[in-house]
């Protein structure tokens, strides 16, 4: 056999061995396998995470998508509220998140912040959309919201109300709105205790109820009691709180109507507000605080006692027209020890000038 006919032998050779190596595809063994089944849940009524609410009524632009809304505007839910939970400063970790927002003073005896610059504190605060129920030194408390509305902007234009004081130093108009809705009762029957232990021995313990009954579960309450005890982070400062808060619901396919109302009874003592420098003229640099001491003068006490009510009712007459009624009463009563407005000044010397412990 010649070279030529060696090489086409060869390549027969080849072709029939690589005919020889293909399966029809048919002929293949399939591999089959069921998979667990897998659930995914998720809240479509917030945004990932479950710290923003996805929806929210802006006053005259009603429901709206946060992430259409054209200025700052957030609603955060309860998660964000009990994540960013302060015993002494119930809400200023949930304002914290909010860019236009500053926290303006830590200490447990005042409510102060910032928004965009103005002065603000609690009594800048709404609770289920009534103004004016809180104060410079009380605050809502944390553990009955669920959830908060902060709009950093024209709060007046959106919801047609302002409040009856401008900000904490009494000339700028309150720059955006902070709403607190308080919880209602759930479908499912709500039993939870909890206990927590804070600063140097602050005992706390929170009671929550809720409940559904009626027909069609038409009624709900929600009970909220606190109680706290006990000595703050800061040395020779202590707190005592007890109160309890009522929620009553009804709803039916004409009408909802939310009772919310509550006592509380709160008193510091200790804790500083807050340091002036405003004679400084050789910018000389306060010492650094004595981390035992609380820069507070002796006897400084805060006692706050009262009462709070709203009433909000929507009443549908037909398809086209409803009617509202929002209202709210409250009464307290605040006792205190503050000498020279809760202020230490910081002198020329570096040094801070007052009757404080040492």
């Amino acid at each position: 056999m010649d070279g030529k006919k060696k090489i086409w032998a060869t390549a027969v050779l080849c072709a029939v061995a690589s005919v020889g190596f293909v399966v029809p595809a048919g002929a293949e063994e399939t591999m089959t396998h069921d998979l667990d089944e897998v659930i995914v849940e998720a809240d479509r009524n917030t945004l990932p995470g479950g710290f923003v609410a996805n929806n929210d009524r802006v006053g005259i632009l009603g429901n709206i998508k946060a992430i259409d809304v054209p200025f700052t505007q957030k609603k955060y839910t309860e998660k964000t509220i009990m994540t960013f939970y302060d015993p002494n400063q119930p809400l200023n970790g949930t304002l914290a998140n909010t860019p236009s927002i500053r926290i303006g003073s830590t200490s447990p005896m005042y409510t102060d912040f910032s928004m965009r610059g103005v002065n603000m504190n609690a009594s800048h605060y709404y609770i289920n959309g009534i103004p004016n129920m809180f104060n410079q030194t009380r605050s809502i408390p944390a553990y009955i919201l669920s959830s908060v509305d902060i709009v950093s902007g024209p709060n007046t234009v959106l919801n047609g109300a302002t409040f009856s004081n401008n900000g904490t130093n009494g000339t700028d108009a309150p720059a955006g709105l902070l709403n607190g809705t308080t919880k209602r009762a759930a479908a499912d029957p709500v039993t939870r205790y909890t206990q927590r232990f804070s600063g140097r021995s602050t005992w706390t313990e929170d009671l929550d109820l809720g409940r559904r009954f009626g027909k069609n579960n038409e009624w709900g309450i929600r009970v909220n009691a606190h109680n706290e005890d006990g000595g703050l982070s800061i040395k020779d400062a202590d707190v005592r709180d007890k109160s309890i808060y009522i929620n009553l619901d009804h709803q039916d396919a004409k009408s909802m109507t939310n009772i919310f109302g509550g006592y509380y009874d709160w008193k510091v003592n200790g804790g500083q507000r807050w340091l002036s420098a405003s004679g400084v003229t050789k910018g000389n640099l306060a010492e650094a605080p004595n981390g035992k001491t609380d820069l507070s003068f002796d006897g400084q006490t805060k006692y706050n006692h009262g009462m709070l009510f709203t009433l909000n009712h929507i009443q549908k007459f037909s398809d086209k027209w409803s009617g509202f009624i929002n209202g709210g009463y409250g009464h307290y009563s605040e006792h205190k020890n503050d000498p020279n407005s809760g202020s230490l000044t910081l002198g020329d010397n570096g040094k801070l000038s007052g009757k404080f412990r040492d």
